[in-house]
């Protein structure tokens, strides 16, 4: 299982949506990972978009379902 760390990034974009980039470590894997989560604004829903190797990767990815 992974264990949550501190590390995060919060992004409030044009629309109904906010993002998160959590970094996690994954025992595992043993080590980071970067997990990529959406929120729905108007009820608060959380979807996990994706785990990513780099924090790169999960902008990228997020920077596709912003456009």
């Amino acid at each position: 299982m992974a264990k949550k760390l501190a590390e995060a990034e919060c992004y409030m974009v044009p629309g109904d949506y906010t993002y998160r980039i959590t970094e996690v470590y994954d025992k595992r894997l043993g080590q980071l990972i970067y997990e990529l989560h959406s929120t729905l604004r108007s009820t608060g829903a959380v979807t996990l978009l994706g785990k990513y190797n780099s924090r790169a990767e999960a902008r990228e990815c997020m920077q596709r379902y912003v456009d």
